[in-house]
């Protein structure tokens, strides 16, 4: 990391400027689940694959039922044709998002009954090597934010990202309006 970024942005989003006009990253919310000297590792947030982890297993891969209850998003260009499975998790009296790679199966369906705990699976990842990710700061491509919960739910992170980058909290308002399925309206 270079002098000017020693921080870690593990657990902080990035949300691309209007300028970065890369498409796979043009208007992104990206959640950076680790970032060291070496780089950093990061999920694409609000490009949902319109599949659960049930239906994007093969047909020779074991499965479990709870895998229909798993979203699957769009992660990013690295490693499209593979699945990662994050558990994203808010300890108590934290605000601060937690993401957990390489869990075992069955610790995924006790996750999945948690309150502050959330299940997503990803194809694909977003990834920066060793002072890529400072530069892109630097050259102004994405803002730092903290992340809210809200961008766990893939029909709404969908269209968050001119609310989330232009400031506008209005949309909060509606969020215990909004129907449990929208696809059912």
């Amino acid at each position: 990391m270079s002098a000017a970024t020693k921080r870690s942005l593990a657990g902080k989003l990035l949300v691309a400027r209007p300028e970065l006009r890369d498409p796979h990253f043009f208007q992104t919310l990206v959640f950076i689940a680790h970032h060291d000297a070496e780089g950093a590792l990061g999920f694409v947030m609000n490009r949902p694959a319109g599949a659960s982890l049930a239906e994007c297993i093969g047909p020779h891969e074991p499965t479990r039922p709870f895998f229909d209850r798993i979203p699957v998003l769009r992660g990013g260009p690295v490693g499209g044709a593979r699945l990662a499975v994050v558990v994203f998790e808010r300890p108590p009296r934290r605000k601060q998002l937690v993401a957990h790679l390489g869990l075992p199966v069955d610790q995924l369906e006790a996750c999945l009954a948690k309150p502050n705990a959330w299940v997503r699976a990803f194809h694909g990842h977003a990834g920066w090597d060793e002072g890529q990710l400072e530069r892109e700061l630097a050259e102004g491509s994405w803002v730092v934010k903290p992340p809210d919960p809200v961008i766990l739910n893939p029909r709404i992170a969908e269209g968050l990202w001119p609310f989330v980058i232009s400031g506008d909290d209005r949309w909060r308002a509606l969020l215990d309006y909004l129907p449990e399925e929208s696809g059912r309206n």
